[in-house]
């Protein structure tokens, strides 16, 4: 296809050059970690929980809810030539231009879409989305058929749980479901067997230590020490096991 050939840029473009420009939460992630001022997951967590995407209209008409995120629509081209089975998506306008400045026919793309929703509902026909196509190597990113998309969907999930546990703060209802179904949550078994446990934290005796994602994770690994961390082993286990691990969770 046209649009699969259109080269990262060999320098800034016009449209985003300059020292004062404003650039995306994305972009600005993503940069620091091309410098190594971030690590991956700072990075997925950044683009996971963007809630300013373009993507193109018909895939965000079939895969959002775009009466709910969708706040502009952006007419990049007459017509649209992309390859069909991978998903060029935007953090923000000035990348968009970009590409259209390269001779990509973007065609119409929506705006203001939630990452949560539009990486959760990527499906089995796309095999590789791409960030920015068309921007300085170190503005994009690439999700992968398999591995890649996948850690995406998990990431969307997890963000989209956290959220769910503000609004339990707030109102003071849990929302078990949400826990329940949720399918990675991350905990630490001792060498010698038993889960790590938090003593009396969240009005519990002693209930599991359970992370929604690698960097809440990392962030309790870090204040441990080195020995400590030797005797850990990580666990992946869904809601429904944690709940019967930690049947105390929604008192």
């Amino acid at each position: 296809m046209e649009n699969d050939r259109v080269p990262p840029s060999g320098g800034e473009d016009n449209q985003s050059a300059g020292a004062s420009e404003t650039m995306s939460g994305p972009v600005q992630k993503l940069l620091a970690y091309s410098q190594e001022r971030a690590s991956m997951s700072e990075v997925m967590r950044s683009l996971i929980s963007h809630d300013g995407w373009l993507v193109p209209l018909e895939f965000a008409a079939q895969g959002v809810e775009q009466t709910r995120s969708a706040g502009s629509a952006e007419i990049l081209s007459t017509e649209a030539h992309l390859p069909s089975d991978k998903l060029w998506i935007f953090t923000d306008r000035k990348a968009a231009y970009v590409a259209q400045a390269k001779g990509a026919m973007l065609g119409t793309y929506a705006g203001g879409i939630r990452g949560t929703e539009l990486f959760r509902k990527i499906n089995s026909d796309i095999k590789l989305v791409l960030v920015n196509p068309g921007s300085p190597p170190e503005r994009t990113w690439m999700f992968q058929d398999g591995g890649g998309i996948e850690a995406a969907k998990i990431w969307a999930d997890a963000i989209s749980l956290e959220e769910s546990f503000e609004r339990w703060q707030q109102t003071g209802e849990p929302d078990e479901t949400a826990v329940l179904n949720y399918r990675a949550f991350m905990t630490f078994d001792f060498s010698s067997g038993p889960v790590v446990t938090l003593p009396n934290q969240g009005g519990m005796s002693s209930p599991a230590a359970a992370f929604t994602a690698p960097d809440c994770a990392e962030m309790f690994l870090s204040k441990l020490s080195e020995e400590q961390r030797a005797g850990l082993r990580r666990v992946t286990i869904d809601g429904r096991t944690l709940l019967e691990k930690s049947p105390q969770l929604s008192e």
